[in-house]
C-alpha cells in the first residue's frame, strides 16, 4: 500500500459558485489510521486578496459579501494580511510538497467537507491563476479527493444505526470557531479521525480471534 499524507483543506469565499473568489485558504496534515505524519510545518494558512481574484474573472456574490460584513470581528481577523491568489496557491503547493518530502510519502490525499465546494473552487482557482486548463499545477490527483461529510454519515450509520444526526454522537470539539478556515480544518480532522478510530474498533471486535488486528 502507498505511503500517503492526509491533508484537510478548507477555504472561505465571496460566492457559493464553483468559480468563486477565494479569500482564505487553510490546510493541515494529519494522521489517520496507520498513516502517521510528522514534521516542523504541518499547517498552511493565508488570506487571499479579493481584487486579485476579480482580475482573474472569479465570481463575487453581493449576498455573500453582505453576509461576511455581518460576521463578528473575530471571524474577520483571518483576512487581515492577504496576498495575491497566485502567490497563495504557490504557497499551498510548496506546503503540500514539503509535507510529502518530510514524510517520505508517495502521494497526498486531500479531505474537504463535501466535494462540490472547497475542492471544486480550488481547482478553478488553480486554472485561473496559472491560466492552465490542463491543471498540471494542481498539487493533488482527482482520484485522491476524499469527502469527510460522506465518510462521517456512512461511518456513523455503521457505528450507531439509531443516530438520526451523525454529528450528534461525535464528542464535541470545544475549540471550534465556525467559518474560521483553520478551525474548520481542525474540526474536520477531529470528526474524521474519531469515526475512523470507531470503525477500526468495530472491525477488530468482529474479527475472528486468529486474525491480526488492524
Amino acid at each position: 500500500m502507498k505511503n500517503v499524507v492526509n491533508i484537510a483543506l478548507d477555504i472561505e469565499t465571496l460566492s457559493k459558485r464553483s468559480t468563486a473568489a477565494v479569500i482564505y485558504i487553510a490546510a493541515k496534515a494529519f494522521s489517520l489510521g496507520n498513516s502517521r505524519v510528522a514534521g516542523e510545518r504541518l499547517e498552511f494558512k493565508q488570506a487571499v486578496d479579493a481584487t486579485s481574484c476579480v482580475m482573474l474573472g472569479l465570481d463575487i456574490d453581493p449576498v455573500t459579501v453582505k453576509w461576511w460584513s455581518e460576521r463578528p470581528e473575530k471571524a474577520k481577523e483571518q483576512f487581515s494580511y492577504s496576498s495575491k491568489l497566485l502567490y497563495v496557491l504557490m504557497g499551498l503547493s510548496d506546503f503540500i510538497q514539503s509535507v510529502k518530502e518530510e514524510n517520505g510519502a508517495e502521494d497526498v490525499v486531500v479531505w474537504s467537507q463535501g466535494t462540490d465546494f472547497d475542492i471544486a473552487i480550488l481547482r478553478n482557482a488553480f486554472v485561473a491563476a496559472y491560466n492552465d486548463r490542463t491543471e498540471k499545477h494542481l498539487p493533488w490527483s482527482y482520484t485522491n479527493v476524499r469527502d469527510s461529510r460522506t465518510f462521517i454519515h456512512e461511518g456513523v450509520r455503521l457505528i450507531d444505526p439509531t443516530a438520526e444526526d451523525p454529528y450528534s454522537i461525535i464528542p464535541k470539539n470545544p475549540g471550534w470557531v465556525e467559518h474560521d478556515a483553520m478551525s474548520d480544518c481542525n474540526q474536520l480532522i477531529h470528526n474524521v479521525t474519531w469515526v475512523n478510530d470507531k470503525l477500526t474498533e468495530l472491525l477488530n471486535a468482529n474479527k475472528p480471534a486468529n486474525e491480526p488486528a488492524e
